[in-house]
């Protein structure tokens, strides 16, 4: 599977992908955006949910990917990707979670394109995005 954003699956998307990712482990969310950036994709990322639903309300192009951790202190993963998704409903999600399995994440009552257990490999986090990019109707890996 292709991780280059410009792949032809992907120009739906526009040329450079805008992934959100939220993920309250400075460490953690270092190295998920960093796995992205190096790909190519267009990152913002954040360590409060708070802040990324600010600065989607202030952004010309929205969000296509959340990528984001399940716990969190002020916001869980859950409660975060219901608000972004009331504003942008075609969001694609990939919930990363220490703590829950996939069997537990496919019992929540929307759907997510992608679970991944921590921690995962790059090659996973890669699979994933490009799962959300590339399917045409949501599904739970």
């Amino acid at each position: 599977m292709s991780s280059n954003p410009d792949s032809s699956k992907n120009r739906r998307f526009g040329d450079n992908p805008v992934i959100f990712i939220v993920d309250d482990d400075p460490d953690s969310l270092a190295q998920t955006e960093e796995v992205l950036r190096t790909r190519g994709f267009r990152t913002f990322a954040f360590t409060h949910p708070s802040a990324a639903l600010e600065l989607e309300s202030r952004l010309d192009i929205k969000p296509i990917i959340l990528v984001t951790d399940y716990t969190m202190d002020s916001m869980n993963g859950f409660e975060l990707t219901h608000e972004l998704r009331r504003r942008v409903p075609e969001l694609r999600v990939v919930m990363l979670s220490g703590t829950l399995d996939g069997r537990t994440a496919r019992q929540f009552p929307f759907r997510l394109e992608y679970f991944l257990s921590k921690p995962y490999e790059p090659e996973q986090l890669l699979e994933a995005v490009q799962h959300c990019l590339s399917s045409d109707a949501p599904g739970f890996v």
